[in-house]
Formats: C-alpha cells, sequence, structure tokens
C-alpha cells in the first residue's frame, strides 16, 4: 500500500491503481512525495518504480479530496523555478480556460463583501482592517485550491478565521514594519525640506524642494520594497494550517531572495493591464483581478518549485559530503 505526502502529513493507504487515478486528474503529480513498506525514505513520485506509470482514464474522476481545517491541495508543481514572468503568465491564462465563470463569481462576491464591510458606518474601516488576515488566508485558501486543480469552492473565503489571531497579528505586525521603515526612509528627506524651509523666504528653495523629492522617493521605495518582502506570508500561512507568525515572515523573505525582481516586472504588467481596463468602462476589471490573483498564486508555486530545488540540492551536496568522509 502506498501513502503520499500533504503539508508533510502522510495520505493513504491506496493501492496502486488509486494512485494513477489521483495522477490522471492532477491530485498528485510526478513531483509528489510517496512511500510504501520496503523504501527506506520518501522519494518523489517520479523517481519510483511508479515513474512513468500510464495513468487510469477510465471512469468519472475521483471525487476531490476534501482537506479539513482550511488545508488546501498540494502543490502539483507545474510552475518552475525561476519561470519568467510572460510564460507563468501564459500558463495561468490556460489554467483557467474552462474556468473562468467560478474565478470571476468568486472574485465578484469578495468584492461585494469587502464594499460593504466598509459601508458600514463609523466602524467599517476598522472592521476591515480586523479582518483583513483572515479574509486574506480564505481567499487565498481558494485560490491555491483553483490553481492546483483541486475542488475550490465559494465558502473558502470564510476558512481563514480559523486561523482569525494569527492572521491579525502577521497583519498588525507587517503594518508596524512598514511605518517604522517608511519612517525611517523620510528621515533624510525631512531633514532636509526643514533646513531649506530655515532659510526659505517666500518662495520655496532648491533644498526644500530637493527634500520633497527625497522624501517622496525614500517612502515609495521602502513600501514597495516591504511589500515584496512580504508578498508571500498570506500565501504561507493560506498553504500551511500550523505555520507560526515569525517563521512566516522568515520564510517569505528567504523566498522572495533573489525573486524581487520578477515579481515587481509582474506587478508592473498588472498596473499597464489596469490602465487597459479602465478604457473599458472599467469592465475589464472584471477578468483582470481574478487573472491576477490566479498569477499570483502561480508565482508562489514558482517559489515553492524553487525552494524544492534548492533542498534537493542541499541533500545531494550533503550526501556528497557523507560519501567522501
Amino acid at each position: 500500500m502506498w501513502y503520499y505526502a500533504y503539508n508533510n502529513q502522510p495520505v493513504g493507504p491506496m493501492t496502486e491503481a488509486e494512485l494513477r487515478q489521483l495522477l490522471a486528474h492532477g491530485t498528485i503529480s510526478q513531483q509528489t512525495l510517496v512511500w510504501r513498506e520496503g523504501m527506506s525514505g520518501w522519494q518523489p513520485l517520479g523517481r519510483t518504480e511508479l515513474a512513468g506509470m500510464p495513468p487510469i482514464l477510465h471512469g468519472p474522476p475521483p471525487r476531490p479530496q476534501a482537506y479539513p481545517g482550511g488545508k488546501v491541495p498540494p502543490t502539483r508543481g507545474e510552475f518552475a523555478p525561476g519561470e519568467r514572468v510572460f510564460t507563468f503568465m501564459s500558463k495561468s491564462a490556460d489554467l483557467m480556460s474552462d474556468r473562468w465563470l467560478l474565478a470571476i463569481g468568486f472574485a465578484l462576491l469578495f468584492g461585494l463583501i469587502t464594499f460593504a464591510v466598509q459601508m458600514i458606518p463609523y466602524i467599517g474601516g476598522l472592521i476591515a482592517l480586523l479582518l483583513y488576515g483572515a479574509f486574506e488566508v480564505g481567499v487565498l485558501r481558494f485560490w491555491l485550491t483553483y490553481v492546483r486543480r483541486g475542488h475550490a469552492q465559494i465558502d473558502q473565503m470564510f476558512s481563514g478565521f480559523n486561523q482569525f489571531l494569527y492572521a491579525l497579528i502577521i497583519y498588525l505586525l507587517m503594518s508596524a514594519i512598514m511605518i517604522i521603515a517608511v519612517f525611517i526612509a523620510i528621515v533624510p528627506g525631512a531633514i532636509i525640506m526643514a533646513w531649506g524651509a530655515s532659510s526659505m523666504d517666500h518662495e520655496p528653495n532648491a533644498a526644500f524642494i530637493i527634500g520633497i523629492v527625497v522624501l517622496v522617493i525614500g517612502m515609495i521605495v521602502a513600501m514597495i520594497y516591504l511589500s515584496l518582502v512580504f508578498s508571500q506570508v498570506f500565501y504561507i500561512l493560506a498553504d500551511d494550517p500550523h505555520a507560526q507568525v515569525f517563521a512566516t515572515i522568515q520564510r517569505s523573505y528567504r523566498m522572495m531572495k533573489g525573486n524581487k525582481w520578477r515579481l515587481f516586472r509582474l506587478w508592473l504588467v498588472y498596473f499597464v493591464l489596469a490602465i487597459a481596463a479602465i478604457f473599458t468602462l472599467f469592465i475589464g476589471f472584471i477578468f483582470l483581478v481574478p487573472y491576477m490573483r490566479v498569477c499570483q498564486t502561480a508565482f508562489y508555486e514558482s517559489l515553492l518549485a524553487e525552494e524544492r530545488q534548492a533542498a534537493g540540492d542541499r541533500r545531494a551536496t550533503f550526501s556528497s559530503v557523507q560519501s567522501l568522509g
């Protein structure tokens, strides 16, 4: 009997035929870790005797597995590490080809709920702030399930409330770090502005104007940099219900090393597409918003592939050192 790994937990037991059916319908991939009695340890399916096994395509697709406790299906490994932006954008469009209605419906419903919360008199903004983290975790669980071709459901939107406290703490911590970083970043510009203002008559002098420019640039750079660093935090929390607060932020930082410019290029593409959507009387946003979510999720999948590759390289290096010893 076989087992496959999901979120570092074994799923099984199951027969080889059942594994073949799961492979055929995309629940697992050649990169999924599997194990059976007699194996020395967990290995990717593609490195076992099951590699290249013909999938079972007859019969109805197996019902997508339910993942209790806010879990999502395991990654399918469809996106390569370091994959070019336009490559995974194209793959994302192909992935949505027969499921646009579900993606659009979910995005519209979430937008309406968010708008309704913010419209609550006096306290709408505060409630939206408190609920942001939990909603984001639930929303990302939907998009992770969607991209991994699982059974994405509308009610996943609310599954993040089982991690409400963690999500709120992480959101407040990131906000505090952002505020402190922005404050530090604007100090040089503020000093130059103050120096210029001290010698200013009635017209702004060059020092005052330079100070404003330095202040604005510092603020923008700090916000963009930290937004890139923190960009994977809620994906990690959505993907792993047991993730810890500081470990989640640290992992996002590690994942984004060497990938900030790649994600920033993707954001620039979003900006251009958003401008184009404005000229469609904003109708284009109905399609653009879910597409952006799928692309962002594809980027996270690419980062996971990079993590797996790095882990494999470390294991290979360790094995080589052991063999030399």
